[in-house]
């Protein structure tokens, strides 16, 4: 529970917010900042970060891109260490390129990092803060690495430049048209990343990376004097320029008349429509007062009970939009002006007009009667609830949580506050902010006037297509604001989820298996139940079942409801309450359970905190037993998936994934992608029939229950509501019908595209790699020696690609057994066959030799990744399924074989899968 250490109401809302008292901050002569906090989750561990108050704002235009392209420059070579250095000397300690060490280049601040880094030796941790000191002022910029540099963010364009980019892009330049915001897209221009001169991203450099505009922030098992001392020693010499150059805020401009911005693009999967009324900021100045959280708990009630009515109110035949959201948050890029946000997807056959007023008429509807009693409610019985939860996870709060809240206290000025501190306060303020107070607020944000209103729509281009115009828009908001209205009605079930509790069920054997630590329950109803409790993550529990069954026990003609039955079970209603009941009925409750069908299996996923287990066994068994067709949750899925449908491919990605799917299936019916079509020959109450029938017989099921539950009343609540579920003597297993290619699959083709790009899929397969835990264990190793490979090979030294993913895996399933090596790339289409002859080369070369600093790199990254999982409830419940599925322990002498394997034995691994004889190439091209 959450304990209150100091009176309620003992604060003034002018009050300052406490500053975490375990964070040593300090800013050093030349205007360094620092924050240095211990923190003892995950164990030996710490993050750091160098944090540049400085983006891609600060460049002109004939500059566009050089801030990025800095990044890219951080492991080019630097004082100490030389080209590759950094990545190299990283992965050696087990950190994942990309993951683990990486950098990020935002419109208003840039970070580079080192998260999750062993800290058991000091000189890991001092060569850390000298690489830290080494991207604070010391990149060496040679000019033959910008020159390869430019090559490789000419491919990030080609990969991130997709239809969402573009539009994004042109919405940014459309809304702060009469500012520098309009054109500060971090990746850039490429005329200019081609052509500048390498001076030029010196002088850059130079300019606005200086330690007045530095932070460096160090989170983890860490000695805090000690990281202070070195912080100081490190970075208090490095110089200030003289006469620096000033960081000016870019103003946003007010615009007394509407602002109205209409996108178009031919690779959209939908059409969308939203407004925003701009705002001015809250000050910095004043975000270290409670009154500052007072005003975001008030912003997010708002935002929360207007979603809640979206939601329900999308859902009637008559609402035009199919999706609704509204939010406050800064206005797109800009720092210095805040925004009231709505957006909305107009339902098939509603134009982007109807759906714009639909919604702007909703919010008004609440400005006009304000929310209701019953709504405030469920907004504060939430909150408080996430907060108790917060509040009991205390002392497990991730390193990058609080690195991330310190980047926004140096970047914003938000509060550097505790988690306790935090919650307590939070459990003082909410209870003082009354529903009156809400209503006045959403008032002010959304006045009845077009002054800082910005309207925008973005619309499929096709052929014969009709598109909002400027004057249609507005027409829109003006009659949403004449519309008469009838004040919202909150129409709640006040009736418990189970009103009769089934009979009881037994315990009827315990069995104890020592080697993972957990209890084996047979119920009477046949029912099997693993339970594990640990404290990894406290109040946390975790739910997973699997039930022999699946979809391969019907025909071919139910293939059409197949590929659309997990979507439709989820359009049901459970014990009699609609999912928009059920919803407000477990308003301040934490419980999820999920029901899914696979090829042979059916599956069950859960979770809740300690406090609502009851709830989360009440709706499982409501899952199987009392689930019944949600008639206008389905039909607003049918409305939703017909829309998906109907545009997806006009998305590349969408179709290079879809080919994916049904070479490696052989064109299975059930791999074949879903068509508009299909969705008119659908039968869901057949659907739901199946669901039923999948769910009858409770022996066919294992339960497993992970986490920190009480003891005492766990097994009651098993008894209660698993070992009540009805069960059959006959359990009915299914068959595989999904068989993967055999031999050689091959499948080039190609489709339009706005920005050309050639992307590419391989995987080799051998069906005779046995699934055990020492081929589990060389798999993982693989496939970080796969990774390291690739991207040396494609993107170093051949500059073919920005990023290559390589996976190896070794798989069971049931009686199937397998292994694969996979690869996934994009590429320039003049570089198509250089990058597949270097991927096969790279792949190749693996099967003949593995190096060994390759090696130990992966052993690290492989054994660091695993004492993430051991401190994870979730991996916990993956090795008790796998040995209770097939008595195959791959947690217990996991660690030692990673440590025993060799270049030899990887290299014979790789050897292994590729002899499998077993190719599949796709390669998707631009027409």
């Amino acid at each position: 529970m959450l304990v209150m250490l100091v009176p309620l109401l003992s604060f003034a809302q002018n009050a300052l917010l406490p500053v975490d008292s375990k964070l040593r901050t300090g800013k050093l002569s030349n205007g360094l900042t620092y924050y240095i906090r211990h923190n003892n989750y995950p164990e030996k561990r710490a993050d750091f970060y160098i944090v540049h108050n400085v983006g891609s704002i600060q460049e002109e235009e004939t500059q566009s891109g050089l801030a990025h392209f800095l990044e890219h420059c951080l492991f080019d070579g630097t004082t100490h260490f030389k080209n590759g250095e950094i990545i190299s000397w990283t992965e050696k300690k087990g950190l994942v390129f990309g993951r683990e060490l990486n950098a990020y280049t935002f419109v208003n601040k840039t970070q580079y990092f080192l998260t999750r880094v062993p800290t058991e030796d000091i000189a890991v941790v001092d060569t850390c803060l000298l690489i830290l000191s080494d991207w604070s002022n010391g990149l060496v910029l040679q000019d033959d690495q910008i020159d390869k540099e430019r090559k490789v963010i000419n491919e990030e364009y080609r990969l991130r430049m997709n239809a969402d980019v573009r539009v994004y892009l042109s919405l940014l330049e459309g809304t702060l048209y009469n500012c520098k915001y309009r054109k500060c897209s971090p990746i850039g221009l490429m005329s200019v990343i081609n052509t500048f001169k390498p001076q030029v991203l010196k002088d850059y450099y130079t300019k606005w990376y200086r330690p007045d505009l530095q932070a460096v922030i160090v989170v983890g098992d860490i000695d805090v004097d000690y990281i202070e001392g070195k912080i100081k020693t490190l970075f208090g010499a490095i110089p200030m320029p003289k006469n620096p150059a000033k960081k000016e805020a870019v103003e946003v401009p007010d615009n007394e008349e509407p602002i109205v911005v209409l996108l178009k693009d031919k690779e959209l999967q939908y059409n969308k429509v939203g407004f925003f009324m701009k705002h001015d900021v809250y000050p910095n100045s004043l975000k270290n007062r409670y009154d500052y959280l007072r005003f975001k708990f008030k912003r997010d009630a708002i935002s929360f009970m207007l979603n809640q009515r979206f939601s329900e109110r999308k859902k009637k035949d008559d609402c035009p939009y199919l999706n609704a959201n509204s939010r406050y948050d800064e206005l797109l890029e800009a720092k210095t002006k805040d925004a009231f946000i709505g957006e909305c997807t107009p339902k098939e056959g509603y134009s982007q007009e109807a759906a714009l007023k639909a919604m702007y008429q909703d919010i008004l509807n609440a400005v006009d009667y304000g929310f209701t009693e019953t709504e405030y409610q469920r907004f504060l019985a939430n909150t408080m609830s996430a907060l108790e939860n917060s509040y009991n996870n205390r002392d497990k709060v991730e390193n990058t949580t609080y690195a991330n809240a310190y980047i926004e206290n140096f970047t914003d000025s938000e509060p550097a506050i505790s988690t306790e501190d935090y919650c307590q306060s939070a459990q003082e303020i909410l209870p003082t902010i009354t529903l009156q107070e809400v209503n006045d607020m959403l008032k002010a944000l959304m006045p009845k006037t077009d002054k800082n209103l910005i309207v925008y729509s973005q619309d499929i281009e096709k052929d014969g297509a009709t598109y909002p115009t400027k004057e249609s828009l507005l027409n829109a908001i003006h009659e949403a604001r004449t519309a008469k209205t009838v004040a919202y009605v909150d129409e709640v079930k006040n009736e418990p989820l189970i009103n009769t509790l089934p009979k009881k069920g037994k315990i009827t054997k315990e069995i104890k298996h020592d080697n993972l630590g957990y209890t084996e329950l047979v119920l009477s109803n046949g029912a099997r139940v693993m339970l594990k409790k640990t404290d990894l993550k406290k109040n946390e529990v975790k739910l997973s079942g699997v039930g022999y069954g699946g979809f391969s026990l019907y025909d071919n003609s139910e293939s059409t409801n197949m590929k659309f039955r997990n979507d439709i079970i989820n359009c049901s209603s459970l014990g009699g309450f609609t999912r928009n009941e059920l919803s407000k009925a477990l308003t301040g409750k934490i419980a999820h359970v999920g029901l899914s069908i696979d090829e042979r299996t059916v599956n069950v996923d859960g979770n809740c905190v300690a406090k609502d287990i009851e709830t989360m066994m009440q709706l499982l068994y409501l899952s199987f037993t009392d689930r019944t067709k949600d008639e206008e949750t389905l039909a607003d899925w049918y409305k939703h998936a017909e829309m998906e449908l109907k545009e997806r491919g006009k998305s590349p990605d969408a179709s290079f994934e879809d080919s994916l799917s049904v070479t490696h299936f052989n064109y299975n019916p059930l791999s074949v992608p879903p068509t508009v079509e299909d969705l008119k020959i659908i039968n869901p109450d057949r659907i739901f029939q199946i669901a039923k029938e999948q769910t009858a017989n409770a022996a066919a099921f294992t339960f497993i229950i992970c986490g920190d539950y009480d003891e005492a009343t766990i097994r009651p609540l098993i008894e209660q509501y698993i070992a009540s579920l009805p069960s059959q003597k006959e359990v009915k297993k299914g068959t595989r019908i999904l068989v993967p290619f055999a031999g050689e699959a091959i499948n080039h083709f190609a489709r339009k595209m706005e920005t050309p790009k050639t992307m590419m899929g391989i995987i080799l397969r051998n069906d005779g790699v046995p699934y055990n835990i020492e081929n589990v264990a060389k798999a993982d190793i693989a496939s970080q020696v796969l990774d390291i490979q690739l991207f040396t090979k494609v993107r170093e030294e051949a500059h073919a690609a920005y990023a290559t993913g390589g996976w190896v895996t070794v798989e069971r399933d049931f009686e199937v057994e397998q292994a694969d090596i996979k690869v996934k790339a994009m590429t320039n289409p003049q570089l198509t066959d250089t990058t597949l002859a270097v991927i096969n080369a790279a792949v190749q070369e693996l099967t003949q030799k593995c190096d060994e600093v390759m090696l130990q790199k992966a052993k690290e990254q492989v054994l660091k990744a695993l004492q993430v999982k051991e401190k994870n409830n979730d991996s916990w419940v993956e090795w008790m399924s796998i040995y209770d599925r097939y008595g195959i322990d791959i947690k217990n002498g996991y660690e030692e074989l990673v440590k025993a394997q060799t270049p030899e034995t990887i290299s014979a691994f790789f050897k292994e899968i590729a002899a499998g004889g077993n190719r599949m190439e796709v390669v998707m091209k631009p027409e």
